[in-house]
């Protein structure tokens, strides 16, 4: 078993649905993006280069095809890593702290597992096992707890220099 609690077949499941993945990335995270914009509009507001174009129109803008490009690249490392727990918080860290100043939420992080792991099951198919159901659950738990654990030492911090500032 995982550090972050994935049993064996989980894990190996969690890589080989990603696989698949893999081989379309760029197409796979624009569509991801699609649909967090459209199930969570609040979301495409947070990207200043995106927010307030018409959802049609975003497919083709090339700052969101870059973005979930990189998205997309970025799970791969963490799929990569999955087995190693202290290298994947690490990296889930550095990503939280990239994005706490952007006022993306650890809600908003666990409404995007969400929709990824639904996502994967609609195109997937019968690739996407129970055992991949449940490791991409465990996953989504790892990383939102992991985001909101950084989340809570950087509010403590900016309270604390907020504090400070009052003197």
């Amino acid at each position: 078993m995982s550090g972050i609690g994935l049993t064996n077949e989980q894990a190996s499941a969690v890589k080989s649905t990603w696989a698949l993945v893999e081989k379309d990335l760029k197409q796979h995270g624009i569509n991801i993006f699609i649909r967090l914009f459209t199930q969570y509009p609040h979301t495409q507001q947070l990207f200043r280069g995106l927010k307030d174009i018409p959802l049609d129109a975003l497919e083709k803008k090339p700052a969101l095809r870059a973005h979930a490009m990189g998205v997309m690249k970025e799970f791969s490392g963490f799929v990569d890593i999955i087995d190693e727990t202290e290298t994947l918080v690490a990296a889930i860290t550095g990503n939280a702290i990239r994005h706490y100043g952007r006022k993306v939420t650890a809600d908003d992080y666990e409404n995007l597992m969400l929709l990824i792991h639904a996502y994967l099951q609609e195109q997937l198919g019968d690739a996407f096992t129970q055992d991949a159901s449940d490791g991409w659950k465990v996953v989504k738990n790892a990383l939102v707890a992991t985001i909101a654990k950084q989340y809570k030492i950087m509010d403590a911090e900016n309270s604390y220099w907020s504090w400070c500032n009052l003197l």
